[in-house]
């Protein structure tokens, strides 16, 4: 980091792009995107993150990130954010990160697995000012089934915590069996000019191991609501964890609220059939065919209205939508050669029954047994599109004491009368007599 503009970096972050996404987009060494608050087509896969006060990345001694060759990206993109409130002038900066790359590969790929608990207004309502700890709710949790399909135990390398400037406290826990096994990494106060990737308490995931990720903020320094989004004036509930063996899916676990309004939505078209020549099939299906945006809820990012049968024979569906939201058109779509029968009868008997079901058991029109959703948040897994689910939080075990230390009497001297004092110290009273000692 620039000593001389180190105030005004507000992160970095390494991503690697995917050699399609480089040629069509025309990306040439040392090229400069200047507004880069959304990072370029297919340059999404972090491989290293630095916020404010962070430390050097360092690696086991068998364990790498591969780069170029048959499993590594050719293209690496460096991510700039910078703080600058008062708008000074001149600012230069040369900050940067140092790659160290070796010819002789290492035994294990590591790889991060990130947890956006609210890191846009889309995730998260504003937070009102003027209160000393609000915690955020509802508790984001990642289910099983964003996990499950690990293929083996993964090996914690270290765990990261970021919020900005009210954040207060951030918790991983791990839920594994319906057991809660506490937070991965204890931190009772965050500080946002001490960043830092830390040794997990928990050191090794395992396949269907659930996630629970709790953030507190102060913001009583406050005058006006807290917005969730990118500024360090604004908040986050961001998280991730480093790792090995690098797993081929699901790296990128994100919440999305289950709001009324999105409740009525999903209960209203899984309940109730079509309107005039969809009238056979259910409102559902009919919203697919006619209206995918509002459909898949895109509708809140300025996309234009476009149908199902339009989507799945356009060669853009493979490419910009299908990595999202797998299994949205069917198989005809391969060769964009899908009729409006064979787009309306997926919606209906494919489509349609899944989301339904996912978000909290709802049934399909024609069957009305369940019309009331039991979901109360939403998670989006990589590739798997969002899935909507009711959690359920177990407590975590409290520490139990196993023993008392027998410690003797400490004597103090008193430095104002010059008398002694007797303090009776047991157990816990250690760490207390040492700050004693150090102050006399």
């Amino acid at each position: 980091v620039d000593s001389v503009s180190k105030d005004y970096v507000h992160h970095m972050i390494l991503y690697a792009c995917d050699e399609a996404s480089a040629q069509n987009g025309g990306y040439a060494h040392e090229k400069i995107v200047p507004e880069c608050g959304s990072m370029p087509a297919g340059c999404d896969e972090m491989m290293w993150p630095w916020a404010k006060g962070g430390s050097d990345t360092v690696l086991p001694s068998n364990v790498g990130i591969p780069v170029g060759g048959e499993n590594g990206s050719r293209w690496l993109v460096l991510q700039m954010h910078y703080y600058n409130p008062s708008l000074d002038e001149g600012v230069k900066d040369s900050s940067g990160v140092r790659v160290q790359f070796t010819p002789q590969l290492r035994e294990h790929d590591a790889g991060y697995l990130q947890l956006s608990g609210g890191t846009g207004s889309f995730q998260r309502d504003p937070m009102p000012a003027g209160v000393s700890s609000h915690v955020l709710t509802p508790t984001f949790v990642v289910p099983s089934s964003c996990t499950s399909s690990w293929e083996e135990p993964l090996n914690v390398i270290g765990v990261g915590h970021h919020q900005h400037q009210v954040g207060k406290k951030i918790s991983i826990e791990v839920q594994r069996d319906g057991q809660n096994l506490g937070p991965m990494r204890i931190e009772r106060q965050f500080d946002f000019n001490h960043h830092s990737m830390e040794e997990s308490a928990i050191p090794q995931l395992l396949p269907g191991d659930e996630f629970v990720m709790n953030c507190e903020y102060d913001t009583s320094s406050r005058t006006e609501d807290v917005e969730f989004g990118e500024g360090s004036q604004d908040e986050m509930c961001y998280g991730f964890v480093m790792y090995y063996p690098v797993q081929a899916e699901h790296d990128i676990f994100a919440y999305f609220p289950a709001s009324e309004e999105v409740k009525a939505a999903y209960e209203t078209a899984c309940s109730s059939p079509g309107t005039d020549q969809f009238s056979e099939v259910s409102l559902c299906a009919q919203s697919f065919i006619e209206d995918v945006p509002t459909f898949l809820q895109l509708d809140n990012m300025d996309m234009p209205s476009f149908g199902a049968l339009d989507l799945c024979n356009s060669p853009m569906y493979e490419t910009m939508l299908e990595p999202y939201f797998p299994g949205t058109c069917p198989p005809c779509s391969q060769n964009d050669n899908c009729t409006a029968t064979d787009v309306l009868s997926w919606g209906q008997e494919v489509l349609c029954p899944r989301m339904c079901a996912e978000f909290g058991g709802l049934t399909l029109w024609p069957d009305t047994s369940v019309t009331e959703a039991s979901a109360s948040q939403g998670v989006w897994c990589g590739g798997d599109g969002i899935t909507y689910f009711a959690p359920n939080i177990a407590d975590a075990e409290e520490c139990q004491a196993k023993g008392d230390l027998n410690v003797p009497s400490l004597e103090v001297q008193g430095p104002a009368e010059n008398s002694a004092q007797t303090l009776s110290l047991g157990g816990a009273g250690i760490a207390l007599a040492a700050v004693i000692a150090f102050l006399m």
